[in-house]
């Protein structure tokens, strides 16, 4: 899953950065920022395989990261795209796309599934992690009915048919509008849920609260108001002026 990959990727560049200040600072500095590598570093390590993700002691939603090895997940994104699918069958018998004219029912499809989709994600984002019922959401409307709900294929076919059966204009019309419209529709969805959905977390106390449930030991994020200037620091800081 690109989930996996993405764990993977943000350990390997973690445990670069610290090597790198490793080689650059005294053994015995008291940098904050090595907290937060350390943090994450505990995070993504049962992604990366150094754990069971099923064991308990891993955080709750580290077993998530792999939605297809939940059985549970997967009948969720089967129901919600058997839904979607149900819904845009509906509308396409009821309004099928005429030879040589606009495709106006898949037009209208694919720009509103933008729009409800990033409203969904958006909205979802803002109230905290990806994990649990959020997850469970975002996977049965997002990519279930949604999913199933709007449609590249039928897009693709019909865009086809105009440009190849003497339309043009309109074929190359409505692959340009579909997409920038699709778009802009995404964009006006993220808007929307930032103006109705109001932010209900902190991602540093969310990440405080991960780490948490893989070593209760580790320090919080708060904890480096209270640690001595670190000259080392200041260096660093001179040097990225």
């Amino acid at each position: 899953m690109c989930s996996s990959s993405i764990g993977h990727a943000l350990a390997d560049d973690a445990e670069a950065a610290s090597l790198s200040l490793s080689l650059r600072r005294p053994t015995n500095s008291r940098r904050p920022g090595t907290r937060l590598r350390t943090r994450v570093l505990s995070y993504v390590g049962p992604v990366s395989g150094s754990a069971d993700p099923q064991s308990s002691d891993a955080p709750s939603g580290v077993a998530s990261r792999a939605p297809h090895l939940s059985p549970a997940l997967v009948l969720l994104v089967a129901a919600g795209g058997a839904v979607g699918t149900a819904i845009r069958a509906v509308a396409e018998n009821a309004a099928p796309a005429q030879p040589g004219a606009w495709p106006w029912t898949t037009f209208l499809i694919n720009v509103t599934g933008s729009f409800v989709l990033a409203t969904l994600v958006a909205g979802l984002g803002r109230g905290g992690p990806d994990v649990g019922r959020r997850r469970a959401v975002r996977l049965a409307v997002g990519t279930g009915v949604l999913g199933g709900y709007t449609t590249y294929s039928s897009f693709a076919v019909e865009a086809d048919r105009l440009l190849s059966g003497g339309h043009p204009g309109t074929g190359l019309a409505y692959a340009l509008l579909s997409v920038a419209l699709g778009v802009g529709a995404a964009v006006l969805g993220v808007r929307t849920a930032r103006a109705l959905v109001p932010v209900r977390f902190d991602p540093a106390h969310a990440l405080d609260a991960l780490a948490a449930r893989v070593d209760p030991t580790l320090p919080r994020d708060s904890d480096a108001a209270d640690d001595p200037a670190d000259p080392a620091d200041a260096a660093d800081a001179g040097e990225r002026s």
